[in-house]
């Protein structure tokens, strides 16, 4: 095969994979009761970067309405870095910030099947969570090590 042509496609398999998840949800807690140095006790999500490359955030989307997939996009020059968690905050009446954190524009709830997605620029689902049970005050759903399969409360 030419030389090129090699060259060419390890450069499009390296950037197509960077494209697919490789940051994954990894934690959930819609029954926060610990103060984010902000006044109120936002629930939040914790994403996970599963590669050793830095990976940027920009225009990708959080939400938690699958009719409405680009619902909150991170702001311009998010990133995470390699091997990193990253914690947004779910206030519902803010947007973008809040005392130094990321916060969305919507609330995650204890409702049963209640479903956060992590999707692409296009609004592709790269990863989701739903709320199978509700967890106890200050507990959080999270894959079992960062990154993994297997979810626990």
């Amino acid at each position: 095969m030419n030389k090129k042509i090699v060259a060419i496609l390890s450069i499009f398999w390296a950037f197509s994979y960077q494209a697919n998840a490789q940051v994954v949800l990894n934690e959930v807690c819609a029954a926060n009761y610990n103060d984010w140095q902000t006044g109120e006790y936002e629930d939040w999500i914790e994403l996970f970067n599963t590669s050793n490359a830095a990976f940027n955030l920009s225009g990708y989307h959080l939400s938690d309405n699958p009719n409405n997939p680009t619902k909150w996009p991170f702001p311009a020059g998010s990133s995470i870095p390699a091997f990193g968690r990253l914690v947004i905050l779910c206030p519902s009446e803010l947007d973008n910030e809040m005392n130094g954190y990321l916060a969305t524009n919507f609330r995650i709830t204890q409702t049963n099947g209640e479903t956060i997605f992590f999707n692409d620029q296009g609004g592709n689902i790269l990863d989701s969570f739903t709320i199978a049970i509700p967890n106890q005050a200050n507990h959080s759903w999270g894959r079992v090590t960062d990154g993994a399969a297997n979810w626990k409360i």
